[in-house]
């Protein structure tokens, strides 16, 4: 008898799965849906101007991204601006080509001595097909690197290129 009610749950929940509905709002569901890692990054392609979601009036990110030295490093650059164009935070790091996550500390701009924010971008895919082809870059901010509970997810949407 238990062996059937345990049956009968698997079943509702794998028909409750399939039956799930993949977007709200444009986003996936979970958003964000599920990291890439197992997708090739080349990194130097995502040099821009992004927008954070399809609400402009949260700001934007200015991703640079530079080839560095010859050990295969690159130096990221990243500038969070605010709806007025205001650079709000501001960050560097360096990363390895292969490397499949950009982490590093963005600095309030108005008072660098202010608690910094802890910010990764990594790509996730975009639908329930689950192709590398069809992947976005989203960045996660939080207070620090172990609290997820407090992070906030972004899907970076490109407006331009980098014009360096």
């Amino acid at each position: 008898m238990i062996r059937k009610i345990s049956a009968l749950f698997a079943l509702l929940a794998l028909t409750t799965v399939a039956h799930a509905d993949f977007t709200t709002h444009g986003l996936p569901v979970p958003w964000p849906f599920p990291w890439a890692k197992d997708c090739p990054m080349d990194w130097s392609t995502y040099d821009g101007m992004y927008s954070l979601t399809a609400n402009t009036s949260i700001g934007r990110l200015n991703l640079k991204v530079q080839a560095e030295g010859a050990d295969g490093l690159l130096l990221v650059h990243v500038t969070r601006v605010n709806s007025k164009g205001k650079v709000t935070y501001d960050g560097t790091t360096y990363i390895e080509e292969t490397q499949k996550v950009l982490a590093l500390w963005l600095v309030p701009a108005e008072n660098p001595r202010a608690p910094s924010v802890w910010a990764e971008i990594r790509m996730h895919y975009n639908s329930k097909q689950l192709t590398c082809a069809d992947t976005v870059p989203v960045l996660t901010v939080a207070p620090n690197q172990d609290q997820e509970a407090d992070a906030t997810a972004y899907e970076l949407i490109r407006m331009c290129e980098s014009l360096n």
